[in-house]
């Protein structure tokens, strides 16, 4: 019979710790002056909701913080909250959007 190292590769420590990770998790939400058709129906509040719900049955995922820019273009990243949302990645503080 052949022998079974008892040494664990590192791509298996990795694979194990993943199924473990609890990620730092935040929500970005955004609602543009042109969406003023769908304003009662996907409204922010309406949107963040639904992905807080989602968080909330998962269990590596844990809600730090949300970002939501309302009457903000998608056109370009001039958005309070995205900038802050940006700060709060580069910082290590969110590692989950």
């Amino acid at each position: 019979m052949a022998r079974v190292s008892k040494k664990v590769s590192a791509a298996q420590r990795e694979a194990e710790n993943a199924q473990h990770r609890i990620w730092k998790t935040a929500i970005y939400a955004r609602l543009s002056d042109f969406d003023d058709v769908l304003r009662n129906t996907e409204s922010l509040e309406v949107q963040i909701s639904y992905i807080k719900e989602y968080i909330n049955h998962r269990d590596d995922l844990m809600l730090l913080d949300v970002f939501a820019d309302k009457r903000c273009t998608g056109m370009n990243f001039d958005r309070p909250e995205f900038e802050r949302l940006l700060k709060a990645l580069q910082e290590r503080k969110v590692n989950c959007i």
